[in-house]
């Protein structure tokens, strides 16, 4: 807990202006399925041509990468993004599944000198600052990402 303290100045007043930013994030998984017999020369083209990753890979490589592989996890995406490309490879014929998800994140920040508070080489410490500051009814401020 005493970590945790030196962070007190967010809800005991002795710095004005902390607020909780809640950062909601909308995001998309994607996978490719190629079925059983794995991805075929139109798959590797397809992709090729959606994707700048696989588009900067000779086809060659692309095979390789691919062989034996009944399916591709493609990533994380911002969900208008992941949208655009579901999109993309659907019109080039490819099965894409999409498995959308919500996340919702606090961010300290300061709003009378406009800075974030970032503990990033300790998430769980993090988290606990976030739980504090929560608990001890700092403002919540609502942000979409």
């Amino acid at each position: 807990m005493r970590q945790v303290d030196q962070y007190s100045y967010l809800w005991d007043g002795a710095q004005a202006g902390w607020v909780m930013l809640r950062i909601f994030r909308s995001t998309s998984s994607l996978t490719v399925s190629f079925g059983d017999n794995g991805a075929t020369v139109k798959d590797v083209r397809a992709l090729r041509a959606t994707l700048p990753a696989f588009g900067s890979m000779t086809a060659q490589e692309t095979l390789q990468r691919l062989a034996g592989r009944s399916t591709i996890e493609l990533g994380v995406f911002e969900q208008h993004e992941g949208r655009r490309i579901v999109k993309a490879l659907e019109l080039q014929g490819l099965v894409v599944e999409e498995r959308a998800s919500n996340e919702v994140s606090y961010l300290p920040f300061n709003e009378s000198t406009k800075m974030a508070l970032l503990i990033d080489e300790d998430e769980e410490l993090a988290a606990a600052v976030n739980q504090k500051a929560l608990a001890a009814g700092v403002v919540v401020r609502d942000v979409e990402a």
